[in-house]
């Protein structure tokens, strides 16, 4: 039986203190074991929180083995530290020997009393990968304690705590209801203080806010700084007080470090990239109390929690305003208090306009309004109170009378609610009605609702109201409430291996692998809902397209009466179909349109709502044509490229060809850095994987990335079914221009590349797997195929790794010869081998640099070509990377030769200036238009008006020196089992085809022989 302990006087707490030991000593004195709620003991900053884990965890009589929970390894070390004797040793007591150490997996399976500290992160890795060490310290512990409760990514890992099954009391600094809602508080549980409570006994400083002007010259601001700190801060305290300057990065944290420096001010900056930093002052680190005497400390996030330094006196934000919870956590640093003395005050500069001290006196209306009732219940349990008792009698609605509603008044769930034909029609593994129901708790508790469960007449079934409540997203500095009600109705239909979910909210059960929820089943399964028959007919289609090419279309929906009527797109073998709409043949005087999406299993059905009894006979019919062994769905999605739903046998990846194209516009080298601000620039990203030699299931490549050469990582998650890629070099070398996500986390996000796995006849595409149809091997006939009719072997063009040369000629009169902006300008006077495919031309016109739509413009009286160009310094037959460039460029404006286009070419202003690059070549060409009217409108003009004529031959030129060989690729795709460069290859050509196609045009790719 736990007791509270005696003497508590002695140990020098507060009454605050006392009080929330008690407290929580009542709540586990009352617990029940299949009560699931927690104590809550929330209290300002410097206010005494240790002293209450330590009371509870080390003197309080029945407590013999505690866990406490911190969520970051700083404050985990801090907590140790004060609980193996250094806060007892303040206090000058003794307490008894006891264990008090690290969580591992022998202190797991010990039963000695014992005080155990580990992080959440670690404890969630045992619940997840270690169940056995995990379930050894379920069966004895007496008291779990979990440090800054309020800490945000506690709502992913709260299972992890709640799971354990003990009393449970959180400690939290910030009185936030929405940071706790994963949690179950007891309202007998709570403990308050306070901030103005805290400061009026003297256990925290008071804050005052001064205004300041705005600064964006870090010299100026750091003036402005020490100008206030020495108007504020009283003279005797000045040498022991000490400044926090949060900064938005490492960059600016550097800048302002400078700026101080040359001040005489002592000072330090730290942040994770400060790891090999030659400068002392910079340091990864927060250094170990009383060991540093700088003045300022500068930080982006290492100073918000878990800092114990009571000489910090004064707070400034530099760049942008800090969101309302990191800003009053950061205020916590400034306002401890050690010695208790009334009237003690920290200082916050803001340079915003009065906007943080607008928050902060928000803050302290909020704090002085808070209740152990609005900490403990959710606020739609509030609401829902509010409407109970607000509106108690009948309403007049829908042309009839209607009473409130509460939970407790539903007396006929099956026939009361009322739900549309819609449901998420899922693959399981081993799941059960309680494994669903115990997952759909836990996604309704981290939403803040109160939700109540209902007999569904079955088993198999599962039925829960729920009620949430939120504010209007019309508003910005105040709220206005808007209570839902949501209703979950599911089945699980074990022998099939399915569940049909449906969720009102808009609650997604995809891959919830806790619940034993898997993906979608296969296309060919859902589409029986639309069963067969002479009235079938599909009316949508929805694709995506499995090009990752740049400037293609990435989606596309073609409605029709009947999509059999109409012919297939050229480009219909690269689209995955992601939905269909259409119209059921159910019997001989009945048609049902239905929708179905592929990608996450949902079926919907047009129809008024029904009863839920009436729901779940429609989910069970829906089910049985999805598990039939002999219905068939339509025909007409075999023009569309297959998707592998689950993924090929073998997915250790071959080869990976990485799209930087976007990520090129966004990321920069970082500032501190040679060459800082750099746009990033990967000399080939398309490469093959190896083995990692000590990690099984990792693969390994390596990118040249701004002349450096990168080390990367990739591995397949199975559960995901997705790829993801590794690289610290790549993350702590580039930065966003505009943002603060890392590179390989925006890479890995918009999954932006592609991957040629083990498995024959598989790419994997931004993020799924599909049947690419590329025939290869036995298949493959070079006579008969697609890249036979679009590239075209010069035999002078394996030596031109150049594509405008190393200087212009002298005169200015054009580019080198052997280069293939040469190459291309001589089809004018006939010397180029080009010529023969453009005889006579009359027009010819550089477009380069700038906004280029393409390199050139070129023309004769029956064809116009737009030429791009793409040479590598050193030949590679199959470079799929250069390929990649090009065709994007390509397929990104093939629109210009359609004869409907209405543009003119962004870069029509520069055709009368001469060509220059500043870079390589040296020198500059005179004349951009080479052949046609002299005025750039003239000859837009001209060109203009063949394209729009009908029996003009257009066709796109992509000019390759260097950088493909035909007899190569061919080479390549008749084996059978092909070089991953090559498929890569052979996609892009297949979908620039398609694309230039789409254009009204021709393409024709000049390479290597």
């Amino acid at each position: 039986m736990v007791r509270i302990p005696t003497g508590l006087s002695r140990l020098g707490l507060h009454l605050h203190q006392k009080e929330a030991v008690e407290n929580v000593i009542r709540f586990v004195q009352h617990r029940t074991a299949s009560d699931d709620s927690c104590a809550l003991v929330q209290m300002p900053t410097g206010s005494g929180k240790t002293g209450i884990i330590a009371t509870l965890t080390r003197l309080c009589p029945g407590i013999r083995r505690a866990l406490v929970i911190a969520p970051r390894v700083a404050i985990r070390s801090q907590l140790i530290e004060e609980l193996s004797g250094a806060f007892f040793l303040k206090a000058g007591i003794t307490v008894p020997a006891r264990l008090v150490a690290e969580l591992s997996a022998k202190a797991a399976l010990s039963t000695e009393p014992a005080v155990l500290v580990t992080t959440v992160q670690m404890l969630d890795r045992w619940r997840r990968l270690e169940p056995g060490k995990y379930e050894a310290l379920r069966a004895n512990l007496d008291i779990v304690l979990m440090d800054e409760g309020h800490y945000e990514p506690a709502s992913s890992w709260s299972k992890t705590v709640r799971d354990l099954r003990c009393p449970t009391v959180l400690l939290t600094a910030t009185p936030y209801r929405n940071d706790l809602k994963t949690f179950r508080i007891s309202e007998q549980g709570v403990s308050t203080l306070r901030f103005r409570d805290a400061v009026s006994r003297g256990v925290i400083r008071d804050v005052q806010v001064l205004r300041r002007g705005q600064f964006s010259d870090p010299d100026a601001y750091c003036r402005d700084v020490i100008a206030a700190f020495e108007s504020h801060v009283p003279a005797a305290k000045r040498d022991e007080a000490k400044i926090i300057i949060r900064c938005e990065d490492a960059a600016s944290i550097r800048r302002l470090c400078n700026a101080f420096r040359g001040t005489g001010r002592s000072v330090i900056g730290i942040h994770d990239r400060f790891t090999d930093a030659r400068e002392t002052w910079l340091r990864d680190s927060v250094p170990a109390r009383g060991t540093e005497r700088a003045q300022v400390w500068i930080h982006q996030f290492k100073l918000l929690e878990g800092v114990d330094e009571p000489s910090f006196r004064m707070l400034a934000v530099f760049g942008p305003a800090m969101n309302v919870r990191a800003f009053v956590q950061q205020v916590g640093r400034v306002t401890r208090n050690p010695g208790n003395r009334t009237g003690e005050t920290a200082f916050v500069l803001d340079h915003h306009e009065g906007r943080l001290e607008q928050t902060w006196h928000q803050f302290l209306e909020y704090d002085a309004a808070v209740t152990a009732d609005s900490l403990a219940n959710s606020l739609a349990k509030q609401v829902n109170e509010l409407l109970r008792t607000g509106f108690s009698g009948l309403q007049y609605f829908d042309r009839e009378f209607k009473a409130p509603f509460s939970f407790d008044r539903v007396a006929s769930p099956l026939t009361e609610f009322r739900l549309p034909k819609d449901a998420y029609i899922l693959r399981t593994d081993h799941s059960t009605v309680e494994r669903v129901r115990r997952w759909v708790v836990d996604q309704l508790g981290a939403g803040d609702c109160e939700w109540r469960e209902y007999d569904s007449g079955e088993s198999h079934r599962l039925l829960l109201a729920y009620t949430r409540a939120s504010s209007s997203r019309l508003l910005s500095g105040m709220y206005f409430l808007e209570p839902r009600l949501g209703l979950v109705a599911a089945t699980l239909y074990s022998s099939e291996n399915l569940i049909a979910f449906h969720d009102s909210g808009g609650m997604l059960p995809v891959n919830a692998l806790e619940a034993g929820i898997c993906g979608a089943p296969p296309q060919a399964s859902l589409s029986k809902v639309i069963k067969l028959g002479p009235r079938t007919r599909i009316s949508e289609v929805a694709t995506r397209n499995s090009s990752a090419a740049r400037g293609t279309s990435r989606t596309r929906t073609t409605t029709a009466p009947s999509m059999d009527d109409l012919s297939p797109y050229l480009d219909d073998f690269q689209h995955v179909v992601t939905a269909v709409t259409g119209y059921s043949d159910e019997s001989a005087t009945d048609t049902i349109r239905r929708y179905v999406g592929y990608r996450r299993g949902r079926v919907s059905q047009s129809s008024k709502s029904t009863t839920v009894d009436e729901y779940f006979s429609w989910s069970d019919d829906i089910v049985a044509k999805v598990a039939s062994t002999r219905a068939r769905g339509p025909t007409l999605l075999s023009r569309y490229s297959r998707e592998l739903p689950d993924g090929p046998a073998n997915t250790a990846p071959r080869n990976v060809l990485v799209d930087f194209a976007e990520a090129s516009t966004v990321f920069a080298l970082r500032e501190d850095l040679r060459d800082a601000g750099e746009p990033l620039e990967v000399d080939d990203a398309c490469v093959d994987c190896v083995a990692h030699p000590s990690k099984p299931g990792t693969w390994q490549f390596e990118l040249v990335a701004n002349g450096q050469v990168t080390e990367c990582e990739i591995t397949y998650d199975a559960r995901r079914r997705q790829y993801v890629i590794a690289s610290k070099s790549l993350d702590d070398r580039y930065v966003q221009s505009v943002g603060s996500e890392g590179l390989v986390s925006w890479l890995n996000r918009r999954q932006s590349f592609n991957v040629v796995p083990a498995s024959r006849s598989a790419l994997y595409v931004h993020g799924s797997f599909f049947d690419p149809q590329i025939p290869t091997g036995r298949r493959f006939d070079p006579s008969t195929s697609l890249l036979s009719g679009i590239l075209h072997p010069i035999s002078g063009f394996r030596a031109i790794n150049s594509e405008k040369g190393a200087t212009c000629a002298a005169d200015g009169s054009g580019w080198e010869a052997h280069s293939l902006f040469g190459r291309i300008d001589a089809i004018g006077d006939g010397t180029s081998e080009l010529a023969p495919f453009l005889p006579s031309p009359d027009v010819i016109i550089c477009d380069d640099l700038n906004k280029e739509t393409c390199d050139f413009f070129l023309a004769n009286n029956e064809t116009v070509v737009m030429a791009h160009a793409k040479a590598a310094a050193s030949y590679k037959p199959l470079s799929a990377s250069a390929l990649q460039e090009v065709v994007g460029q390509a397929v990104k404006n093939a629109s210009f030769l359609s004869m409907l286009n209405m543009r003119s070419p962004p870069n029509l202003k520069n055709w009368g200036a001469p060509w220059r690059t500043g870079k390589t070549p040296t020198g500059q060409v005179l004349n951009r238009i080479r052949r046609g009217p002299a005025g750039a409108r003239d000859a837009w003009s001209l060109l203009d008006r063949r394209i729009r004529a009908p029996d003009t031959s257009r066709e796109v030129w992509l000019v390759l020196g260097a950088t493909m060989s035909k007899s190569a690729l061919v080479q390549e795709l008749a084996k059978e089992s092909p070089a991953a460069q090559a498929f890569q290859a052979a996609h892009l050509l297949h979908s620039c085809w398609a694309a230039v196609s789409a254009s009204g045009a021709r393409l024709r790719v000049f390479c290597s022989d």
